[in-house]
C-alpha cells in the first residue's frame, strides 16, 4: 500500500464493508470515502480517531510506511496530532499492563479522567516523557544535567519577566496581530505608563521576541518601534512551557500511568 487512500480501501474491504457502510458509520457521504480512497482529498484531522477505530488500527498506522506519498499542504495541520498520538502509542507499549491498549483509547481515558496525567522517567538518566489530554513532552538529558537548569539565572530572569502582566499582554498582542508596537501606543492600549510599556517591550526584545528599531518621525523626533519576530517559538515552546507550569502548580497526583 503506497498511499493512505489505498490503505483505507484495503482495510475497509478486509472488514467486508462498502464505501456506503463506512460513510454511514463515520457520518460522511459515500463520495467523501471515494475521494479519500482515490487520494483526491484526505480525511479531516478530527475524523482520524473515528476512522482509526472503525478500521481497528492506530492513527500512527494510518500514516506509517506511506508518509512521503501523501504529503500535501494539509500535513502541517495533521502533524501535531499525529505526533501526539505517536507519543501515546509509545507509552501504551511501555506499560506492561497496557499490551494491546490503543492510543485512541488512552487519549479518551485521559479526557474522561479530568486532570489525569501519565509519564515515564528513565531509570538510568533524567530522560522523561510526560502527557496529558492535550500535551506530550519528551525530554532527553544526560544524568544530572537537568537539575542544573535550576541554577541558570537567565531562565530565572525570563520567569520574572513572564510574571509581569504588561509583558504578557504585549507578547500576546504581538503574537496574535503580528503588528509592531511603540511604547506610547502600548501605554495607551494597555492602560499603563509609557515607562512601564517601554520596560516590558525591552524585555520582550531581550528574550528574542521582538526587534527594536529607531525611526525618525520626520519632525526630528526619534521613535522606538518594536517589531515581532520568532513568534513561532510561542506555540512551539512558550505555550507548552506554560501548560507544563500550569500542571506543576495544579497537580493533584492524579496519575493514570506512571513508570520509573
Amino acid at each position: 500500500m503506497n498511499t493512505m487512500g489505498e490503505k483505507i480501501a484495503e482495510l475497509r474491504k478486509s472488514k467486508s464493508m462498502t464505501q456506503e457502510e463506512l460513510a454511514t458509520r463515520i457520518g460522511v457521504s459515500p463520495q467523501a470515502i471515494s475521494r479519500w480512497e482515490n487520494n483526491a482529498t484526505m480525511p479531516d484531522i478530527m475524523l482520524l480517531p473515528v476512522l482509526a477505530d472503525i478500521l481497528d488500527i492506530t492513527i500512527d498506522e494510518l500514516f506509517s510506511e506511506n508518509k512521503a506519498a501523501v504529503m500535501n499542504e494539509r500535513d502541517i495541520d495533521l502533524a501535531p496530532k499525529a505526533a501526539y498520538m505517536s507519543v501515546l502509542d509509545v507509552l501504551c507499549k511501555s506499560f506492561k499492563q497496557s499490551r494491546g491498549y490503543k492510543a485512541e483509547q488512552f487519549l479518551q481515558d485521559l479526557k474522561d479522567q479530568r486532570g489525569a496525567q501519565s509519564g515515564i522517567r528513565s531509570a538510568n538518566s533524567d530522560d522523561a516523557v510526560y502527557v496529558t489530554d492535550s500535551l506530550a513532552v519528551a525530554y532527553l538529558a544526560e544524568k544530572g544535567t537537568a537539575v542544573q537548569l535550576l541554577e541558570d539565572d537567565r531562565i530565572a530572569e525570563f520567569f520574572v519577566a513572564l510574571s509581569n502582566s504588561a509583558f504578557r499582554s504585549m507578547l500576546e498582542y504581538l503574537f496574535e496581530n503580528g503588528r509592531s508596537l511603540t511604547p506610547a501606543f502600548a501605554a495607551a492600549k494597555f492602560g499603563i505608563s509609557e515607562d512601564e510599556a517601554l520596560n516590558a517591550l525591552l524585555n520582550i526584545t531581550k528574550f528574542g521576541f521582538a526587534l527594536e528599531t529607531e525611526i525618525d518621525d520626520g519632525e526630528g523626533k526619534t521613535v522606538l518601534v518594536f517589531k515581532p519576530i520568532n513568534m513561532y517559538l510561542l506555540p512551539m515552546l512558550l505555550f507548552p512551557m506554560m501548560r507544563l507550569a500550569y500542571q506543576i502548580i495544579n497537580t493533584k497526583n492524579t496519575w493514570y500511568n506512571l513508570r520509573g
